[in-house]
């Protein structure tokens, strides 16, 4: 049996939810071939804003094509939390789809005023967004429930072919006033071997995904802005909340 293996790179990301500041990219570079994102817009590449379920907030695990805005394909599926009752029965959650009201706790609401989002109505197991034709450069823009100590917690992993992928850990800072708010975080290499990417933790959201067919270019040097710090194997990358 094929394991997943995990490339030697694990983030862990802080969020602040500040006023909002110009869009200016932090990017690391990995190795010669890999670089990570956050906080950048990304003009040029192609957007998928879910604006298909606009109006309307539906229970349901999927599967469904949610890149009609983009003409592609790409599948979505989630495989929900269990939800154990006082007599024992277990029954599970159901994930969310359109643009209806969600409570995200001490990190704010989302609501009708994005085009359309998705949520993973739970706090285990995961949702994937899969590609019918792999990509060079995959991000999205996420949020998650804040509250108490285990809270605040979403991990993002990069699926690449050859049974490979890019775990990412983002811790998040709360904010109760945060209406809308997220992170952007994208991965970019120069190779088309991204196929998609899963979310799971804690009741994580989902908007704007981008992806591109385009690599950097393995002479790319990382801007100025980024912000790296070497720790026991780990390595945090500090950026401003984009509102």
């Amino acid at each position: 049996m094929n394991r997943l293996k995990l490339l030697s790179v694990f983030l862990t990301v802080f969020y602040l939810f500040l006023s909002p500041q110009p869009a200016q990219a932090l990017i690391t570079d990995i190795d010669a071939i890999t670089r990570m994102i956050t906080d950048e817009p990304l003009p040029d590449w192609t957007l998928v804003d879910f604006s298909q379920f606009e109006g309307e907030f539906v229970e349901t695990n999927g599967p469904l094509n949610v890149g009609d805005s983009a003409g592609e394909d790409i599948v979505w599926n989630a495989y929900p939390s269990i939800k154990t009752g006082s007599s024992g029965a277990s029954t599970p959650t159901t994930s969310w789809v359109g643009n209806g009201y969600y409570d995200l706790g001490e990190n704010g609401y989302w609501d009708e005023q994005r085009d359309g989002y998705i949520v993973l109505n739970g706090d285990a197991g995961g949702m994937y967004f899969l590609f019918q034709d792999p990509v060079n450069g995959l991000g999205a823009f996420l949020n998650g429930l804040g509250g108490g100590a285990a809270y605040g917690e979403v991990q993002i992993n990069f699926l690449l072919t050859g049974n490979q992928a890019v775990s990412v850990a983002v811790d998040i800072l709360p904010d109760e006033d945060a209406v809308n708010a997220g992170f952007f975080l994208a991965l970019h290499r120069d190779v088309t071997d991204i196929k998609g990417f899963s979310v799971s933790g804690h009741f994580p959201v989902v908007d704007d995904l981008k992806f591109t067919r385009l690599g950097f270019g393995t002479s790319a040097v990382p801007e100025p802005a980024t912000a790296v710090l070497f720790s026991l194997g780990l390595f945090g990358v500090f950026f401003r909340q984009r509102r």
